[in-house]
């Protein structure tokens, strides 16, 4: 790191991750889990998680699904993954 540059992360920009974190967990909750929570089913990973973040790094964010949407779509017979990420995405959309 530069001697003399700031890294840490303002006010308003932590309290914009915040609120973003909070509505993408809300869209998964209601998507998957079919109830409105945003703080439920999600976890801060990498250096957020670890409380090491500096105002360059991205957001690193972990979702639980059900297990019963990872058996269908590991039943599709090709790009189970794939479909699944779109859902997701479309979800948070």
């Amino acid at each position: 790191m530069c001697k003399g540059y700031d890294y840490s992360i303002d006010a308003k920009a932590r309290e914009t991750i915040t609120m973003r974190y909070k509505r993408i967990t809300k869209s998964v909750n209601r998507c998957f889990w079919n109830y409105i929570n945003d703080t439920v089913h999600s976890l801060y990973v990498g250096s957020y998680g670890r409380g090491t973040a500096i105002n360059t790094s991205d957001i690193d964010i972990l979702v639980l699904l059900p297990n019963a949407e990872k058996k269908r779509f590991d039943a599709y017979t090709q790009n189970g993954q794939s479909a699944l990420l779109q859902v997701v995405k479309d979800s948070i959309l």
